[in-house]
């Protein structure tokens, strides 16, 4: 008869039982240690597979959060410094409105009188071309979507184009940074900046008109386009203050949304310490009774074989 050790069997069943729990100890184990090691709860999908769809849907809508809020930004930032040029802008113009209104009371004193009046213009001339040149970040914010030396060059043209430099601020929802040279300050005989003989902006004009002594021009045709000209950059003042408004409550919304968006994230992705902790220890602990127990197994006595 066949003597069939039963124990052999036995610790045959348990070695590969115990086998089995020790390899799946040590893989949770494994990756309580990464979670602990990197803070995050999920570091590959296997770890979690629904998770980890989670995780990167919500790390989508974080970039998207996050791009949406530095565009207000940028945004914000090229439209306070449109709307802070544009009120320098119509600061020089009142005192050139003054100047003008002035005429018919300085002609009595005289061409000089009138040529002073004349200096004086061209001097605004001068500064409010120095404004239509104002740049942001290396850009000219009065030249549309151009890549120009300047937007008006030294003859008071403009070399922009008349495309508005936008940025989306939200799904969907794009606003214009800026507004075009042209829509600001014209062009041509009915523009502020022309100093082009034969096609007079509005300033030069009435600075020729002073020098020449025609005071009736002066203060009926040149004042009547100073201003239309005046009344332009208040209305793009006013649609820039508009766009601020619109980028300033747009970003807040994309910042907002950022912070429940990293709120969202941390909650599926950030491991819990202390809970993974006693999860570890506890790990650790089964793991090495089973090391233990194993060994127990191992030991086999050669006295288990004699008959």
């Amino acid at each position: 008869m066949t003597y069939v050790d039963t124990n052999l069997f036995t610790r045959a069943f348990l070695t590969q039982e115990f086998g089995g729990n020790i390899t799946n100890d040590q893989s949770a184990i494994n990756t309580l240690q990464e979670q602990l090691s990197t803070g995050n709860a999920v570091n590959q999908p296997s770890d979690n597979p629904a998770a980890a769809v989670s995780i990167l849907s919500l790390s989508s809508q974080s970039a998207r959060a996050s791009q949406y809020a530095a565009n207000a930004s940028n945004a914000k930032a090229w439209l306070g410094t449109a709307s802070t040029t544009l009120n320098q802008v119509l600061s020089q113009l009142k005192v050139a409105y003054q100047a003008t209104i002035s005429a018919g009371q300085t002609q009595d004193e005289g061409a000089a009188a009138l040529d002073a009046l004349a200096s004086q213009i061209d001097g605004i001339l001068t500064s409010v071309t120095n404004l239509a040149n104002t740049t942001y970040d290396g850009q000219y914010i009065f030249a549309g979507t151009a890549s120009v030396a300047a937007a008006y060059d030294s003859t008071g043209t403009y070399q922009g184009n008349g495309t508005v430099p936008t940025s989306t601020v939200s799904s969907g929802v794009t606003v214009a940074r800026a507004v075009t040279g042209s829509a600001v300050f014209g062009s041509g005989t009915t523009g502020l900046l022309s100093t082009v003989p034969g096609n007079l902006g509005v300033l030069a004009q009435i600075s020729a008109d002073l020098r020449s002594g025609n005071v009736s021009a002066v203060e009926g045709t040149d004042l009547g386009n100073l201003q239309n000209a005046i009344n332009e950059v208040q209305n793009a003042a006013a649609t820039v203050g508009a766009s601020y408004d619109t980028v300033q409550t747009l970003g807040q919304e994309a910042t907002a949304n950022q912070t429940n968006i990293a709120e969202q994230l941390s909650t599926v992705q950030s491991v819990n310490v202390a809970q993974a902790t006693t999860q570890l220890v506890s790990l650790q602990d089964t793991y090495k009774a089973a090391l233990w127990a194993m060994a127990q197994i191992s030991q086999t006595s050669l006295t288990s074989y004699l008959p």
